[in-house]
């Protein structure tokens, strides 16, 4: 794991030391795609991203396909269920990747969240 850095707005990128940035996800295009199942969670996961169901996904979805290190995150899989914790997309202006970063829901994204955050995900789906 990862710690979630930026410099004003962005761009966004993870390094060390481990804290709350999970490793890269990476997804390849379903017609190079050997591992349909984490292309179908992915797909789930944006689904309920968009429909503002991120709990159901954390709840029922194959969140371990996913994301199978977020069980090191305890606190933050428990919030991602109870909806304490929102995600927010962003893309890193430098490498194009997918960021969702949980923070509490009472922190807004537009404030400065920085050392607020208690998960990141990162998504390669290029």
């Amino acid at each position: 794991m990862r710690t979630l850095y930026w410099a004003g707005d962005f761009p966004l990128g993870c390094a060390e030391p481990a804290t709350n940035c999970l490793p890269t996800v990476i997804i390849t295009p379903p017609q190079k795609s050997l591992n349909i199942t984490l292309k179908v969670a992915h797909n789930d996961f944006i689904e309920k991203f968009k429909n503002n169901k991120v709990a159901d996904f954390f709840n029922n979805g194959d969140y371990l396909t996913l994301f199978p290190q977020i069980t090191k995150l305890p606190d933050a899989l428990d919030g991602l269920r109870k909806s304490n914790i929102v995600l927010y997309h962003k893309i890193g202006a430098t490498d194009g990747l997918d960021y969702y970063i949980g923070l509490p829901k009472d922190v807004k994204f537009s404030s400065d969240w920085h050392g607020l955050e208690k998960c990141v995900f990162v998504i390669n789906n290029k």
